[in-house]
């Protein structure tokens, strides 16, 4: 990914972040509903702008902006994401 995505991505995801903490939801917050407030604020919003199919593996490559947990405890993994 180019400077410039990697700048705008950071932005989205602080913007989404922020939207979250704004409306009571705190961090960690669960990968599925990351995505939800990154479409309600950027209808737009693709992965694939990025490279990427999906946003976890989006978020995955971003370790030094996002903190990815691992929540085994469910018969499919849940993801839960901090900003850093």
């Amino acid at each position: 990914m180019d400077a410039a995505k990697q700048v705008e991505l950071e932005a989205i995801l602080e913007s989404a972040f922020n939207h979250a903490d704004n409306i009571g939801v705190s961090s960690p917050i669960i990968s599925s509903r990351l995505g939800d407030i990154i479409k309600f604020l950027h209808s737009d919003f693709s992965p694939h702008d990025y490279g990427y199919e999906k946003l976890l593996p989006l978020l995955e490559a971003m370790p030094n902006v996002i903190e990815l947990e691992r929540d085994e405890t469910f018969a499919v993994p849940r993801y839960f994401v901090s900003y850093k």
